[in-house]
């Protein structure tokens, strides 16, 4: 909640130096709340918003320094401390970094692209280097694992790594389109005023935005979940608004008058038709959030109590290993290679099979696993299942339903006397079923 005021803050710093119209900065504000939106976002319990604040600091200083033929030290001290922040926080931010740091070259400020640059890597190669020496990779185990390297046996593969991939996807991507159109023609208007294209924040600010959008869709893609693709849209509205805000305020408004309402008409609905994809993506996340919520409290939350009241200190396995780390404390085996090394090499050299598997749970002494079924077929072939929650009108979940194994044969007495003690406790919505629930009835 806090961070997603911060970002408020941020898009009101932006948009009150753009425009003295402040219909203009409370629209651009009103739509930053509900385009992204940020109470879905709060909603995550994530770092996201905090992304989306960073960013839009970031280039509020950037572009205003870009602007100025002798940008002063303080702004340019203030890019050096948050271009860092904005990189620890998600490491997507460097995207926006390095656009900014071309956009200081092609002005004339190599020493201070270079020095930006690299001082909004040191975290990343901090982390790297610390990660390395304790036997890991150089990046998270949570950006190699949810990418594949680019293909070369063809033209068209390397014409994806050229950036087909991000015009292909941008054009996949309707809210992403309706963002990237008026950013792109708010450039080229502000560009053909007769002013100095140079010495405009609007500008600047959009195209940090359009190449930041450019280099997310090549390296990351779109589909992944809207917190992901927050930082984008909230920057999209935010410069847009900007733009719009410096195009207004040496412009007369003309008169209303009842000629012009063909105009007016014409006007609004070529606003609805860009706005519409925006607005239809945000709805849903804003209706399905409250169901989400419940979802997460249903089969995340009752899972950590689960396993805090009967596995407290032991070894487990699991597939979803947020809710279930920060409500217990446990020797945990993550399945999904994120948080357990050996796993994600497993992964990354295609070696993850029954044997692999029964070998690190033996290892570590692993007592039970709670996975999503349909995500280990063929790797749980000593596991015996125990039973089933499953939740119900899904929106968040990777599945509806979770299932209980004993790893270890001689601790399934114990996982069916757990589970069935655990019965009367969980939600009522959530359905029951399997082997535990014969224990239960006796």
């Amino acid at each position: 909640v806090l961070s997603g005021l911060l970002a408020l803050a941020a898009g009101y710093f932006f948009l009150e130096k753009a425009t003295d119209r402040r219909w203009v900065v409370f629209a651009g504000l009103l739509l930053l709340i509900l385009a992204v939106p940020l109470p879905s976002l709060a909603m995550t319990g994530m770092e996201h918003s905090l992304h989306v604040a960073l960013a839009i600091f970031f280039v509020s200083l950037s572009a205003g320094c870009l602007s100025k033929q002798s940008p002063d030290a303080k702004q340019q001290a203030a890019i050096l401390v948050i271009a860092p922040l904005l990189a620890a926080t998600r490491y997507e931010g460097l995207f926006l970094v390095s656009v900014v740091c071309l956009l200081f070259l092609l002005r004339g400020k190599p020493v201070f692209a270079l020095g930006l640059g690299a001082i909004a890597s040191l975290p990343m190669l901090i982390y790297g280097a610390l990660s390395v020496r304790e036997g890991w990779f150089f990046l998270p185990n949570s950006l190699l694992l949810k990418t594949s390297p680019p293909g070369l046996a063809s033209l068209d593969q390397v014409g994806e790594l050229l950036g087909k991939a991000s015009i292909r996807r941008l054009w996949d991507s309707p809210h992403f389109l309706a963002l990237v159109l008026p950013s792109l023609l708010a450039v080229i208007f502000l560009s053909r005023q007769g002013k100095n294209p140079w010495r405009s924040v609007a500008i600047w600010s959009n195209v940090s935005f359009l190449g930041a959008m450019l280099l997310h869709l090549q390296f990351v893609g779109q589909g992944w979940t809207f917190r992901h693709e927050g930082y984008l849209t909230a920057l999209g509205v935010v410069v847009i608004a900007g733009a719009a805000g410096e195009a207004l305020s040496d412009a007369q408004l003309p008169a209303i008058h009842r000629h012009r309402l063909p105009g007016y008409l014409a006007a609004a609905l070529l606003v609805a038709l860009i706005g519409y994809p925006i607005g239809r993506k945000a709805a849903s996340v804003l209706v399905q959030t409250p169901q989400a919520t419940t979802n997460i409290y249903q089969q995340q939350y009752q899972m950590g109590l689960f396993l805090h009241r009967f596995y407290e200190g032991q070894a487990v396995a699991a597939n979803d290993i947020g809710a279930i780390s920060y409500l217990a404390d446990l020797h945990l085996l993550d399945l999904a290679g994120l948080a357990s090394r050996e796993v994600a090499f497993l992964q990354r050299s295609h070696r993850f099979n029954a044997a692999q598997v029964k070998s690190l749970t033996d290892a570590r002494g692993t007592s039970i696993a709670i996975v999503y079924e349909g995500w280990f077929e063929g790797i749980r072939e000593n596991w015996s299942k125990a039973g089933e929650w499953r939740i119900q009108n899904n929106k968040i979940c990777a599945s509806d339903t979770v299932s209980f194994w004993a790893v270890d044969p001689s601790r399934k007495p114990e996982l069916l006397e757990n589970l069935s003690a655990f019965t009367a406790e969980l939600p009522s919505e959530v359905v029951q079923s399997g082997e535990y629930l014969q224990r239960a009835a006796r």
